[in-house]
């Protein structure tokens, strides 16, 4: 009866990972939205997540507006998300695939257009829910300072958590009267020293809520974007160090530049 209820039990920890909702990779598990993991032990090989624009359970703008927004889990609980656009060719009429590598993993987002109607679903985008932590690192105030798209200097909290994919995810809070939002890297590896986009971090994201500007995010490096982020101490989730970052938007040809110390 033992041996039976071993057996029971591991392989019911096997169909979990198995499962169609990828917990703990996406932030949606809605049987409407089409996510796929293949595990090898408790790590995630393979995710593939297929959506299309504005579909509900897996569009996390809630909008039918060219591009399909995944709501990447920035811990393994997933009390907290990174938002990834993935804009559609074709002005809106053709799929597009964006595939990013991690240590150990694959993860492919596919964005599919909208056929019909858009759906009306009241659905405004992840809330990135705030850190709670407790400090043990000696405080040091946290401001960031956004250029470009919108000129301002507000406070902010900084956080550094693993995901199940193995990523380090780098989030920045900032709120103030003139602008709040959430800049997320995603690194692999350690995590003290310099991280630059392309290198070992494998994606930059910045969402800027109010004033609503949308989604500025980049995967590499070229002449006029970039992303360095310096690391100095970690202590469990808490950290301190610098963040100095030019994006371009998702879909306007603006750019916005965000440095934080913290």
């Amino acid at each position: 009866m033992l041996r039976v209820l071993v057996t029971t039990l591991v392989l019911g920890a096997g169909v979990a990972h198995a499962g169609l909702n990828c917990r703990g990779v996406f932030d949606y598990d809605s049987g409407k939205a089409h996510f796929h993991c293949r595990f090898q032990g408790d790590h995630v090989r393979r995710a593939r997540a297929t959506c299309r624009d504005g579909q509900p359970g897996c569009d996390a703008d809630g909008a039918c507006d060219g591009s399909c927004r995944f709501a990447l889990c920035a811990d393994s609980a997933c009390t907290q998300t990174v938002d990834v656009d993935v804009p559609l060719r074709n002005n809106g009429r053709a799929k597009r695939k964006s595939v990013f590598r991690t240590a150990d993993a694959r993860v492919v987002l596919w964005c599919l257009p909208r056929h019909g109607q858009c759906p009306s679903t009241g659905t405004t985008g992840t809330s990135f829910p705030a850190t709670t932590t407790t400090t043990t690192l000696p405080e040091r105030p946290c401001t960031a300072t956004l250029t470009g798209a919108v000129e301002a200097t507000v406070p902010c909290t900084a956080s550094l958590e693993r995901n199940i994919l193995g990523l380090r995810v780098l989030r920045v809070e900032f709120e103030g009267p003139d602008a709040n939002g959430v800049a997320a890297g995603l690194f692999i590896g350690g995590a003290t020293g310099t991280h630059r986009l392309g290198d070992d971090m494998i994606l930059m994201v910045v969402g800027v809520n109010q004033p609503p500007l949308g989604q500025f995010q980049g995967v590499h490096e070229d002449s006029t974007h970039h992303a360095v982020a310096q690391l100095d101490a970690v202590d469990g989730t808490e950290v301190h160090g610098s963040l100095d970052t030019m994006l371009p938007s998702t879909f306007h040809p603006t750019s916005l530049g965000l440095h934080a110390e913290f």
